[in-house]
């Protein structure tokens, strides 16, 4: 049993017209008769795979996922671009390769920009040239004591800056810490003091998103 990656994606160009045949092409396949037997149902990647790739084919392609939130409310305007986005929920890491591989290959004047999070195996990547779609840098996930000795959440939420999660932190923390330059060493500093309390329910996940550029991805198995 995978873990799943959970990955937003936004496609977007100025090309208003470009980026409405991409969207009624996706939500063609996503709602139309699967291509083969599946365990996803509607929004199957092998599905795409299969429709814009049928001389290759889903078993070969990187496609182990599905789409798990479909933009259904049409274009949007986002500065001078025109965009809609969709989730997808992949086995083990984000599977932007054949997304990006569709684009080069069918709609060049589309870009994508994507976040990908996978907390159990610490995966935290992103790509946005624009910074319109997804200006967060800082991924945090905590449960952190309160001073009347009751507990908080802060589930999946995303910080521009460094100074962003110094700010929140000094203004929720009932104790005092040491800041850090990274991510990571102030993940391990908070960690830290989180241990002192012996809870089993209190945790810390501070990291940065890590960028990589879609076309890295791989395509094919």
């Amino acid at each position: 049993m995978p873990n799943w990656c959970t990955t937003g994606i936004t496609f977007y160009s100025e090309n208003e017209k470009s980026v409405q045949e991409l969207y009624e092409r996706l939500k063609e396949i996503y709602y139309g008769k699967p291509t083969q037997k599946n365990d996803f149902g509607h929004g199957w990647m092998g599905d795409y795979a299969n429709s814009f790739y049928p001389e290759i084919g889903a078993e070969h392609i990187d496609c182990r996922g599905f789409i798990g939130y479909w933009d259904d409310g049409g274009l949007r305007r986002a500065g001078e671009y025109f965009a809609f986005s969709i989730c997808t929920e992949t086995a083990w890491d984000a599977k932007v390769g054949l997304w990006s591989r569709i684009l080069s290959d069918f709609y060049p004047d589309i870009d994508m920009a994507y976040i990908a999070e996978e907390n159990n195996c610490c995966y935290y990547l992103k790509w946005d040239e624009t910074g319109l779609f997804y200006p967060m840098n800082y991924y945090v996930d905590m449960c952190y004591p309160l001073k009347d000795g009751g507990e908080e959440y802060i589930e999946d939420h995303g910080f521009s800056t460094m100074t962003e999660i110094y700010d929140w932190l000094d203004n929720n923390l009932p104790f005092q810490y040491e800041k850090k330059e990274s991510a990571d060493e102030l993940d391990v500093e908070i960690t830290s003091k989180l241990n002192d309390y012996k809870s089993d329910d209190l945790y810390c996940v501070i990291a940065k998103y890590d960028e990589i550029v879609p076309s890295e991805f791989d395509f094919t198995n």
